[in-house]
């Protein structure tokens, strides 16, 4: 399996450019209650009681490794995966062994990777899909909607290397960065005909975040480098299918076709948290200018929506279609991202973990103490 050495070099760059971390919440894909706000509902949930197939109760271990997922939740851990409906049963349960499991979800399916380990495995509503060991140790991955995963190894003597996969599992092509630059995430899009990375070139007077895409084949398609400025580590896609790499204070989009490579857009921001990918067009979340409170909105071809004012900063996301939903400790607040207003709210009697739409009018959140599910209209 190659030579085990301990994992370094792009983790402290990623620090040093001081977004990575706070964006890469969005890939638990994948969000609150104002206290004291008119309209909307708000009430304590308690924690038993829960109707019989809306939802159980559970232990704050437990509820720790439980993620919404295909109308029910998904438990990872280290030594397995486990689907379990709303009574808590068990769908299906699958071995693995890792020491930090980490969740990405799309299309209906899931990638479990052990950043800093050597396993990945893939699953869907039945089970296991298929699985694989890396030689070197593994920096993060992503699964598109359309099935594909991209790994990204920390190799010796790479600045960053790219493993791509068929949605069956066969490996397509590896790309292995030197002189793009350090390696920041990688992501197939998500109608599978692309791979695009971002990456930081250090080399030069001043860092430059970099933007890359390749057929899947491994051919080169497009390639970007950008003004000096803050690493862009979150892959993103919007209502038309371009990338748009985000960072701490922006979001830059970069045309396909003919003109690939060239920027349509970009969009500069106060801290922003998250951005999030849906078909009617990027969300994101990000402090208000006043640098009081949070703004949930939708932006489009550049043009940033109807924008939520919320009073506090969100933890934890999920959107869908013309919602957007977000937490912050016990509170929950869901968007209408055309209105740009709060169009409901719960309070929860404990943090709330994780969230997702199992439809257009539901809410599967895992709080501490209970997984339940929601109506929101």
């Amino acid at each position: 399996m190659g030579g085990r050495s301990a994992p370094g070099g792009r983790f402290g760059l990623v620090a040093i450019a001081g977004a990575a971390l706070l964006l890469m919440t969005a890939a638990l894909a994948a969000v609150l209650l104002l206290p004291g706000l008119n309209g909307g509902t708000t009430e304590q949930t308690p924690t038993g009681g829960i109707a019989q197939g809306d939802g159980f109760a559970c232990d704050p271990g437990e509820a720790a490794q439980l993620f919404p997922w295909l109308g029910g939740v998904v438990q990872i851990a280290p030594d397995h995966v486990a689907r379990l409906d709303l009574t808590g049963a068990t769908v299906w349960s699958a071995t693995i062994s890792m020491t930090s499991p980490v969740g990405t979800f799309a299309g209906g399916r899931l990638l479990v990777v052990d950043p800093g380990g050597f396993s990945a495995a893939v699953f869907d509503a039945s089970g296991v899909v298929w699985s694989t060991e890396t030689s070197a140790h593994i920096d993060g991955g992503t699964i598109s909607a359309s099935g594909h995963v991209a790994l990204l190894t920390d190799d010796a003597g790479y600045k960053g290397v790219v493993d791509v996969f068929a949605p069956d599992g066969k490996a397509l092509f590896q790309w292995m960065s030197s002189e793009t630059g350090y390696v920041l995430s990688a992501a197939v899009d998500p109608s599978g005909t692309r791979l695009d990375v971002s990456a930081l070139y250090t080399d030069g007077a001043g860092a430059r975040p970099v933007f890359r895409s390749f057929t899947m084949t491994g051919a080169d398609i497009a390639q970007a480098q950008l003004d000096p400025g803050p690493a862009l580590p979150l892959i993103a896609y919007d209502e038309q299918g371009r990338t748009v790499l985000c960072g701490e204070g922006e979001a830059v989009c970069f045309s396909q076709g003919a003109k690939a490579g060239e920027t349509a857009f970009r969009l500069a921001a106060d801290e922003v948290r998250t951005v999030l990918s849906t078909a009617k067009g990027l969300v994101w979340v990000r402090s208000a200018t006043s640098g009081t409170g949070s703004i949930v909105a939708r932006f489009r071809d550049g043009a940033e929506g109807a924008a939520c004012l919320l009073a506090t900063t969100p933890t934890v996301f999920a959107a869908l279609g013309d919602r957007a939903a977000v937490a912050t400790a016990g509170d929950v607040t869901v968007v209408d991202l055309t209105k740009g207003s709060a169009s409901f709210q719960r309070t929860f009697g404990t943090d709330v973990l994780a969230l997702g739409f199992s439809d257009d009018t539901h809410l599967v959140v895992v709080t501490r103490t209970a997984v339940q599910r929601i109506a929101i209209s």
